[in-house]
């Protein structure tokens, strides 16, 4: 394919390492300390000053919500939805279950 220049380019975020080329392109949450690639901050000069910070923080939170409600899960006929086209990737609303 051949873009003209000046043609505006959209990429869709949701798609971005989901492909399956490789163990770490898919649609699972592997928090196994292992460096996984995304573009969840951006990149380059435009990366977030504040990913580091970010991910210790959501690493503290997650193993804290893990040793304190283990069994936990999405409630019953809950289908988390976003809306496409978004510039947010956010949910409205999130019930959950445990126990």
């Amino acid at each position: 394919m051949t873009l003209p220049a000046g043609s505006p380019v959209r990429l869709c975020m949701a798609a971005i390492n989901r492909d399956g080329t490789d163990a770490m392109s898919t649609d699972e949450l592997v928090m196994d300390g292992k460096v996984h690639r995304h573009w969840g901050f951006g990149g380059g000069p435009h990366r977030c000053l504040g990913s580091h910070l970010a991910r210790l923080e959501l690493t503290l939170v997650v193993g804290e919500w893990l040793k304190r409600i283990p069994d936990f899960g999405l409630a019953p006929g809950y289908t988390p939805e976003i809306q496409f086209p978004s510039k947010s990737f956010a949910l409205k609303t999130l019930p959950l279950r445990w126990g």
